[in-house]
């Protein structure tokens, strides 16, 4: 206390502690992520227990939820040189995306290029080629002039470049001067010109300005966090090696010589859509595409409301002695979800096959509900088609012709009614096409994810549907929600919200390939499926058998949708009891014997912690892993019943001679030290084998890893990969393997497969919960890629891939 009387009367020792003691306040400030600067949060005394243990508490309570992750890895598509087609090439990239979560401020996120080179003997060896933070970082220039970046907008023609005083720029981020006032600012930089929507665009560059000192800083980070599996490669198909019928179109257009070069698009947190270079890592374009045009949506990123409808500037407020070589490490800006979901690219021809394209489709995520596409056939000047987004009982849209996007109310007999069903778009959605030659009817399989308040008393209803959407405009072709599902296939009560009536569909499309006898028909899509909250599977089928065995496809306007399956019991369905089966992982679709294999698994789907939901997730009853068989002659609704429960830990199978309809395997329940086992990531087929990845959370004391205990201030655990025959359940590695193997320290979060030189190969990315390099069973085939947290499996086989359209896969190219 620099009142105490020993201390006051030495003025030497006075000053001494009234520095330390604002060091203290300082430290404690930036440790509850608040300004150092404000007076109004202090240190905690010795004499403010109560104070201190409340403020431990909300920390550990973060440090539980909010940890260092890594997204999924993605293996994204590549060019494939022609002359190593079927070839053993021993070289090719990887590119992982990470993010570091911070809790007031934006999410710092990663991608990073990798390439591989393998030895003879199939060791790979990785290089770091480039990481887009950092190439963002070195473009950052103090002046105006062309070391600004490439930040776009659509102007109804073209992608047009917004400059620095743009006044459209400030009108759509919501920051004109109408949205602020004096009183707003820290200080009155407003009144010489540098209102909020300059400081915004500065900030999009890689500057903070400091309205209390008048100045900017350098942001020690430009890239936000990548969303669900926000980024793709996009790329001409080697001619010859298109799908059906491109290569006749691209042979007439001599794209052999005239192909572009591949574009690697990713969408971020912070609402913009990158278009980089893969060679070298440069951004070419930061497109703001027209989601982020609604007002004040980008403004999110930098202000809070303030009061009257006036939007308060998140300043920084630093000192020159905080500040390291010009850089500031604790930007204040807000974290949150702009451009969360899936970004796909599709190249789709029309109806007769005279024309293709080479289209985007950005989900919103946990952002909104909604999708937005664009044409990418020129990466120097892509082209925005539509975006449409349900935003409370209103509908925004947008079409090429038009600037920004516009709200209305639905007509209730119009199919956009569909889009008002959705909930949060987190669930990735499927590009497909169906048809015959000539009439090809592409499409988007779209699932209606998480409604916002995960009241599952509304199943049925927000969240709850399965659209398939034209690519062209965004119409519905035809959608399907609790109403629209076949009413003799269903069990239960018959309310909504009872199994299996549509719960809500959380998880990605499954794609089922065409058996249609033309050269279409490994393109075309045979069959659709999907899962819900609630364990149930449905199955759209889009063509048919007829008497003489042709395969022929059924008009969008006789599609139906059926209930084939649930996980819920006879006596839960009953009973009426609508328990959690979450499946949020998707489920894979394997043809064998006549019949349509759907296979996957369980987990709990996590939530923002509430009353509700204190833990942070909505629990399943139990947990499985489950394979039901299909055919179209199915005229009822299989159950968890109809299946031969099998042991995890025995090598029993079922056969066809068996009661019922395919099997089930009960994952391992929570016991002392551990949590329950769960899915961690969508299953794959290859080779006509499932593969699977769980994971068991164990509790560990940070002091002692080896001594299990019941408080973990981090994830940690170990990985379970089963390989499995669907159709029998029965071991694919078999003795002394089993159905799976168990890598400590890991958790799966991706799978990816290839063909490279005729072999089947898995690559499994995953999360490193060590730090130290986990040990891959190598009697799987298995071998290491340590810097790149992923792992690769080796099949015995010269097969194809069973690739599903719309499903990623890696290609390989030669590099110059």
């Amino acid at each position: 206390n620099p009142d105490d009387e020993d201390v006051r009367n030495n003025a030497a020792v006075r000053a001494k502690v009234i520095q330390m003691r604002e060091n203290l306040n300082k430290m404690a400030r930036a440790g509850q992520g608040k300004d150092i600067n404000d007076e109004s949060v202090s240190a905690f005394f010795a004499d403010d227990v109560p104070s201190l243990m409340t403020a431990i508490q909300n920390a550990i309570m973060f440090i539980e939820t909010h940890e260092e992750q890594t997204g999924k890895g993605q293996m994204l598509k590549t060019p494939l040189a022609d002359d190593i087609l079927n070839q053993n090439a021993s070289q090719y990239d990887f590119y992982s995306s990470t993010f570091r979560i911070r809790r007031d401020n934006v999410w710092e996120g990663r991608l990073t290029r990798f390439s591989v080179d393998e030895d003879p003997d199939g060791i790979p060896a990785v290089r770091k080629i480039w990481e887009l933070n950092d190439k963002l970082l070195s473009k950052r220039n103090g002046s105006q002039g062309n070391s600004w970046r490439n930040i776009t907008q659509w102007d109804g023609r073209s992608l047009a470049r917004i400059p620095r005083d743009s006044p459209g720029f400030a009108s759509f981020t919501g920051l004109s001067p109408d949205n602020m006032s004096d009183a707003n600012l820290p200080g009155n930089d407003s009144l010489s010109g540098h209102g909020a929507a300059l400081a915004f665009y500065d900030w999009l560059n890689g500057y903070e300005h400091s309205y209390q000192q008048g100045k900017d800083f350098k942001r020690a980070n430009i890239l936000a966090d990548l969303g669900q599996q926000g980024v793709v490669m996009v790329s001409d198909p080697p001619v010859g090696n298109g799908p059906p019928g491109y290569n006749k179109w691209a042979e007439e257009r001599n794209l052999a010589i005239n192909k572009q070069p591949p574009m690697i698009y990713l969408q971020t947190n912070d609402g913009i859509l990158h278009a980089v270079e893969p060679d070298t890592g440069n951004e070419t374009m930061a497109i703001i595409p027209p989601p982020m045009l609604l007002p004040s949506r980008l403004a999110t990123m930098k202000t809070r409301v303030y009061g009257g409808g006036k939007l308060n500037w998140l300043d920084v407020n630093v000192d020159e002695s905080d500040l390291k070589n010009g850089d500031i490490t604790n930007i204040r800006a807000n974290p949150v979800y702009l451009l969360d979901g899936a970004l796909i690219s599709r190249r789709m021809s029309n109806r007769d096959g005279s024309l293709w394209g080479t289209y985007l489709f950005g989900a919103l995520g946990r952002g909104g509900s909604g999708l937005y596409a664009m044409n990418a056939d020129s990466h120097s000047n892509p082209r925005f088609l539509w975006y449409k987004e349900k935003i409370g009982t209103e509908l925004a849209s947008m079409t090429a012709s038009e600037t920004v996007p516009s709200l209305s109310v639905p007509a209730q007999d119009s199919s956009d009614m569909f889009w008002m069903k959705l909930g949060l778009n987190s669930p990735k959605p499927v590009p497909g096409v169906t048809g015959a030659p000539g009439a090809a009817q592409n499409f988007i399989a779209l699932t209606g994810g998480f409604e916002k308040t995960l009241n599952l008393s509304l199943n049925g209803r927000d969240g709850a549907v399965l659209m398939l959407i034209d690519p062209e405009d965004g119409s519905v072709i035809r959608g399907f929600g609790s109403g629209e599902v076949e009413r003799s296939m269903r069990k239960g009560k018959g309310e909504v919200g009872s199994a299996p009536y549509m719960g809500m569909m959380i998880s990605e499309p499954t794609l089922l390939r065409s058996e249609q006898g033309n050269e279409y028909g490994s393109y075309m899509t045979g069959a659709v499926y999907a899962a819900d909250n609630r364990g149930s599977i449905f199955g759209l089928e889009m063509e048919q058998e007829n008497a003489d065995k042709t395969v022929t496809p059924i008009s969008p306007k006789e599609w139906k949708l059926k209930t084939l399956a649930t996980l819920q019991s006879n006596q839960e369905l009953s009973a009426g009891s609508g328990n959690s089966y979450a499946i949020p992982h998707g489920i894979t679709a394997l043809r064998k014997d006549n019949a349509i294999w759907l296979s996957g698994g369980t987990a709990d789907i996590p939530v923002t912690r509430d009353h509700a939901h204190p833990d942070g997730k909505l629990y399943n009853a139990s947990q499985m892993i489950f394979s039901f068989k299909t055919e179209q002659s199915q005229t009822s609704v299989y159950t968890r019943n109809d299946l031969k429960v099998l042991r995890a830990d025995e090598t029993d199978v079922y056969n066809p001679e068996d009661a019922g309809h395919g099997w089930m395997i009960n994952l391992a329940q929570a016991r002392q030290g551990k949590s329950a086992e769960y899915v961690s990531a969508k299953p794959l087929v290859a080779g006509g084998v499932i593969y699977i990845p769980t994971f068991v959370e164990k509790k560990i004391n940070i002091t002692n890893p080896d001594i299990l205990c019941n408080f973990s201030p981090r994830t940690y655990g170990e990985a379970r990969l089963y390989a499995l025959h669907a159709d029998s359940g029965a071991p694919y590695w078999g003795e002394p393997v089993g159905r799976f193997s168990t890598i400590d320290g890991i958790k799966i979060t991706g799978f990816s497969s290839s063909n490279q030189g005729g072999k089947t190969r898995i690559v499994a990315t995953y999360d490193n919960l060590t730090g130290r390099e986990p040990e891959i069973d190598k009697r799987l085939g298995a071998k290491n890629v340590k810097e790149l947290s992923s792992f690769m499996i080796d099949q015995p086989t010269q097969s194809t891939v069973n690739m599903e359209p719309g499903q990623d896969m890696i290609y390989y190219w030669k590099k110059d």
